[in-house]
Protein backbone atom coordinates (compact mmCIF):
# COMPACT_ATOMS: atom_id res chain seq x y z
CA UNK A 1 0.00 0.00 0.00
CA UNK A 2 1.48 3.23 -0.91
CA UNK A 3 1.99 6.64 1.26
CA UNK A 4 -0.88 7.94 -0.50
CA UNK A 5 -3.33 5.28 0.26
CA UNK A 6 -1.79 4.85 3.94
CA UNK A 7 -2.74 8.37 4.71
CA UNK A 8 -6.37 7.93 3.72
CA UNK A 9 -6.99 5.01 5.66
CA UNK A 10 -5.45 6.77 8.73
CA UNK A 11 -7.30 9.59 8.55
CA UNK A 12 -10.32 7.71 8.23
CA UNK A 13 -9.36 6.00 11.76
CA UNK A 14 -8.59 9.31 12.90
CA UNK A 15 -12.34 10.45 12.09
CA UNK A 16 -14.05 7.17 13.17
CA UNK A 17 -11.23 7.66 16.91
CA UNK A 18 -12.75 11.53 17.06
CA UNK A 19 -16.20 10.28 16.79
CA UNK A 20 -16.59 7.92 19.15
CA UNK A 21 -14.42 9.76 22.10
CA UNK A 22 -17.06 12.66 21.44
CA UNK A 23 -14.07 14.86 21.71
CA UNK A 24 -10.27 16.06 20.02
CA UNK A 25 -9.23 17.32 23.69
CA UNK A 26 -10.53 15.45 26.91
CA UNK A 27 -13.16 17.38 28.82
CA UNK A 28 -10.71 17.42 31.69
CA UNK A 29 -7.99 19.34 29.53
CA UNK A 30 -10.56 21.12 28.03
CA UNK A 31 -12.27 22.74 31.17
CA UNK A 32 -8.29 23.35 32.92
CA UNK A 33 -6.92 24.82 29.62
CA UNK A 34 -10.45 27.60 29.68
CA UNK A 35 -10.25 28.64 33.04
CA UNK A 36 -5.91 28.75 33.05
CA UNK A 37 -6.02 31.04 29.34
CA UNK A 38 -8.26 33.45 31.01
CA UNK A 39 -7.47 36.86 29.26
CA UNK A 40 -4.36 35.54 27.85
CA UNK A 41 -3.18 36.82 24.91
CA UNK A 42 -0.65 34.24 24.03
CA UNK A 43 -1.31 30.72 21.51
CA UNK A 44 -2.91 27.56 22.62
CA UNK A 45 0.41 25.35 21.40
CA UNK A 46 -0.24 21.60 20.95
CA UNK A 47 2.08 19.16 20.10
CA UNK A 48 0.65 16.65 17.27
CA UNK A 49 2.48 13.18 18.08
CA UNK A 50 0.63 11.21 15.52
CA UNK A 51 0.67 9.80 11.97
CA UNK A 52 -1.78 11.41 9.26
CA UNK A 53 -3.66 13.76 10.89
CA UNK A 54 -5.61 13.65 14.38
CA UNK A 55 -6.71 17.21 13.79
CA UNK A 56 -8.82 17.68 10.63
CA UNK A 57 -8.14 21.11 10.95
CA UNK A 58 -7.15 23.32 14.08
CA UNK A 59 -10.85 24.31 13.85
CA UNK A 60 -11.74 20.92 15.44
CA UNK A 61 -9.70 21.83 18.74
CA UNK A 62 -11.58 23.68 21.37
CA UNK A 63 -10.21 27.54 20.75
CA UNK A 64 -10.33 29.84 17.56
CA UNK A 65 -7.65 28.95 15.02
CA UNK A 66 -6.23 32.13 15.17
CA UNK A 67 -5.18 31.74 18.69
CA UNK A 68 -3.91 27.88 17.98
CA UNK A 69 -0.64 26.60 16.60
CA UNK A 70 -0.19 22.45 15.90
CA UNK A 71 3.65 21.20 15.61
CA UNK A 72 3.58 17.70 14.42
CA UNK A 73 6.47 15.64 15.72
CA UNK A 74 6.57 11.87 14.18
CA UNK A 75 7.07 8.84 16.25
CA UNK A 76 10.61 8.75 15.33
CA UNK A 77 11.36 11.89 17.30
CA UNK A 78 9.70 11.22 19.80
CA UNK A 79 11.48 7.42 20.28
CA UNK A 80 15.57 9.12 19.63
CA UNK A 81 17.15 9.87 22.48
CA UNK A 82 18.16 13.59 22.64
CA UNK A 83 16.16 14.49 20.21
CA UNK A 84 13.95 17.87 21.62
CA UNK A 85 15.86 21.00 20.65
CA UNK A 86 16.02 23.61 23.25
CA UNK A 87 13.44 25.52 21.22
CA UNK A 88 11.07 23.03 21.83
CA UNK A 89 11.18 22.36 25.23
CA UNK A 90 8.52 23.04 27.49
CA UNK A 91 6.89 25.03 25.34
CA UNK A 92 3.52 22.79 24.96
CA UNK A 93 0.02 23.81 26.58
CA UNK A 94 -0.96 20.01 25.41
CA UNK A 95 0.53 16.97 24.10
CA UNK A 96 -1.68 14.93 22.13
CA UNK A 97 -0.32 11.13 20.89
CA UNK A 98 -2.37 8.55 18.92
CA UNK A 99 -1.53 5.21 17.93
CA UNK A 100 1.45 5.45 18.74
CA UNK A 101 2.44 2.69 21.49
CA UNK A 102 2.18 -0.60 19.26
CA UNK A 103 5.02 1.42 17.17
CA UNK A 104 6.82 1.33 20.82
CA UNK A 105 10.02 -1.48 20.92
CA UNK A 106 10.22 -2.84 24.66
CA UNK A 107 13.38 -0.21 25.01
CA UNK A 108 12.16 2.32 23.65
CA UNK A 109 9.23 3.85 26.13
CA UNK A 110 11.37 5.18 28.75
CA UNK A 111 13.29 7.35 26.09
CA UNK A 112 9.40 8.01 24.64
CA UNK A 113 7.93 9.54 27.95
CA UNK A 114 11.04 12.11 28.54
CA UNK A 115 10.68 13.27 25.40
CA UNK A 116 6.97 13.54 25.63
CA UNK A 117 7.41 15.27 29.36
CA UNK A 118 9.74 17.36 27.56
CA UNK A 119 8.03 18.91 25.02
CA UNK A 120 5.21 19.76 28.16
CA UNK A 121 5.34 23.58 29.75
CA UNK A 122 5.07 23.03 33.47
CA UNK A 123 1.39 22.43 34.52
CA UNK A 124 0.77 21.09 31.41
CA UNK A 125 -1.47 18.45 29.91
CA UNK A 126 -0.51 14.46 27.81
CA UNK A 127 -3.27 13.02 26.09
CA UNK A 128 -2.53 9.42 24.79
CA UNK A 129 -5.12 7.77 22.83
CA UNK A 130 -4.88 4.12 21.28
CA UNK A 131 -6.39 1.11 20.42
CA UNK A 132 -6.19 -2.06 22.65
CA UNK A 133 -5.70 -4.49 20.23
CA UNK A 134 -5.78 -7.25 22.43
CA UNK A 135 -9.83 -6.80 22.68
CA UNK A 136 -10.77 -7.36 19.05
CA UNK A 137 -13.87 -8.64 18.60
CA UNK A 138 -16.21 -9.47 15.40
CA UNK A 139 -19.86 -10.09 15.25
CA UNK A 140 -21.00 -11.07 11.69
CA UNK A 141 -24.48 -9.36 10.29
CA UNK A 142 -25.34 -12.48 8.70
CA UNK A 143 -25.89 -15.83 10.06
CA UNK A 144 -23.29 -18.41 8.59
CA UNK A 145 -21.95 -16.54 6.49
CA UNK A 146 -17.67 -16.68 6.38
CA UNK A 147 -15.30 -14.98 8.92
CA UNK A 148 -12.20 -17.39 8.88
CA UNK A 149 -10.18 -15.02 7.20
CA UNK A 150 -10.54 -11.84 9.09
CA UNK A 151 -10.72 -14.11 12.16
CA UNK A 152 -6.86 -15.42 11.39
CA UNK A 153 -5.95 -11.78 10.32
CA UNK A 154 -6.34 -10.44 13.66
CA UNK A 155 -5.39 -13.53 15.23
CA UNK A 156 -2.39 -13.17 13.47
CA UNK A 157 -1.64 -9.35 14.66
CA UNK A 158 -2.53 -10.48 17.88
CA UNK A 159 -0.01 -13.06 18.20
CA UNK A 160 2.78 -11.15 15.76
CA UNK A 161 2.51 -8.15 18.77
CA UNK A 162 2.97 -10.46 21.85
CA UNK A 163 6.15 -12.02 20.13
CA UNK A 164 7.22 -8.46 19.52
CA UNK A 165 6.25 -7.55 23.20
CA UNK A 166 4.04 -4.55 22.13
CA UNK A 167 0.42 -4.16 22.06
CA UNK A 168 0.02 -3.71 25.93
CA UNK A 169 -2.35 -0.45 26.59
CA UNK A 170 -2.04 -0.59 30.33
CA UNK A 171 1.78 0.33 29.40
CA UNK A 172 0.40 3.92 28.89
CA UNK A 173 -0.93 4.38 31.91
CA UNK A 174 2.04 2.42 34.30
CA UNK A 175 4.87 4.69 32.15
CA UNK A 176 2.89 7.93 32.52
CA UNK A 177 2.55 7.60 36.40
CA UNK A 178 5.82 8.21 37.27
CA UNK A 179 6.26 11.79 35.46
CA UNK A 180 2.60 13.34 35.53
CA UNK A 181 -0.16 13.97 38.24
CA UNK A 182 -4.07 14.04 38.12
CA UNK A 183 -3.65 10.97 36.05
CA UNK A 184 -7.11 9.84 34.67
CA UNK A 185 -7.88 6.40 32.20
CA UNK A 186 -11.32 5.63 29.97
CA UNK A 187 -12.29 2.87 28.34
CA UNK A 188 -14.33 3.49 25.30
CA UNK A 189 -16.03 0.84 22.68
CA UNK A 190 -16.66 2.79 19.51
CA UNK A 191 -19.42 1.67 17.18
CA UNK A 192 -18.66 -0.98 14.78
CA UNK A 193 -19.18 -0.47 11.05
CA UNK A 194 -18.38 -2.47 7.73
CA UNK A 195 -15.78 0.62 6.93
CA UNK A 196 -13.93 0.58 10.26
CA UNK A 197 -13.43 -2.98 9.85
CA UNK A 198 -11.96 -2.54 6.38
CA UNK A 199 -9.57 0.08 8.39
CA UNK A 200 -8.57 -2.24 11.09
CA UNK A 201 -8.23 -4.74 8.71
CA UNK A 202 -5.78 -2.76 6.73
CA UNK A 203 -3.79 -1.67 9.56
CA UNK A 204 -3.25 -5.50 10.96
CA UNK A 205 -2.07 -5.79 7.47
CA UNK A 206 -0.16 -3.42 6.97
CA UNK A 207 1.74 -3.83 10.98
CA UNK A 208 2.32 -7.78 9.87
CA UNK A 209 4.06 -6.79 6.15
CA UNK A 210 5.86 -4.38 7.99
CA UNK A 211 7.22 -6.45 10.54
CA UNK A 212 7.94 -9.22 8.27
CA UNK A 213 5.02 -11.30 8.70
CA UNK A 214 3.34 -11.19 5.32
CA UNK A 215 5.11 -10.96 1.93
CA UNK A 216 4.09 -8.29 -0.45
CA UNK A 217 2.13 -10.66 -2.40
CA UNK A 218 0.95 -12.21 0.29
CA UNK A 219 -0.51 -8.67 2.05
CA UNK A 220 -1.90 -8.11 -1.19
CA UNK A 221 -3.63 -11.40 -1.40
CA UNK A 222 -5.22 -11.16 2.37
CA UNK A 223 -6.24 -7.64 1.59
CA UNK A 224 -8.29 -8.51 -0.91
CA UNK A 225 -9.98 -11.47 0.48
CA UNK A 226 -10.82 -9.79 3.60
CA UNK A 227 -12.69 -7.07 1.86
CA UNK A 228 -14.60 -9.70 -0.34
CA UNK A 229 -15.41 -11.45 3.32
CA UNK A 230 -16.12 -8.39 4.93
CA UNK A 231 -18.66 -6.99 2.43
CA UNK A 232 -20.13 -10.77 1.61
CA UNK A 233 -20.54 -11.54 5.78
CA UNK A 234 -20.80 -7.65 6.79
CA UNK A 235 -18.61 -8.89 9.65
CA UNK A 236 -17.78 -6.12 12.00
CA UNK A 237 -14.50 -5.78 13.85
CA UNK A 238 -13.65 -3.59 16.99
CA UNK A 239 -11.51 -2.39 19.78
CA UNK A 240 -11.37 -1.28 23.20
CA UNK A 241 -10.20 2.63 22.75
CA UNK A 242 -8.15 3.98 25.62
CA UNK A 243 -7.89 7.50 26.95
CA UNK A 244 -5.29 8.40 29.00
CA UNK A 245 -4.74 11.66 29.98
CA UNK A 246 -2.07 13.38 32.75
CA UNK A 247 -0.53 16.62 34.01
CA UNK A 248 2.99 17.86 34.20
CA UNK A 249 3.39 19.08 38.25
CA UNK A 250 4.10 22.80 38.24
CA UNK A 251 7.50 22.90 39.99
Amino acid sequence: MGDTAENRRLNEEHKFITSGLGYVLHPTIRQSLQMSRGSTSEKLRVADISQGDQFSAIASLPFAPEETTVDQFSFQKVTTPGSIPPENQEKYDVVCVRLLHASLEPDQWDEAMQNLIALLKPGAWLQWVDWDPMTARIATVKPGAPDEILRGLLSDYADAMRAAKVGNTYRIANAMRPHLEELDSDMYTIDPSVELSKIIASGAINYLQQYGKYTSAEAQDVGIKTEQEIDQAGSLCFFDLWSHIGRKPVS
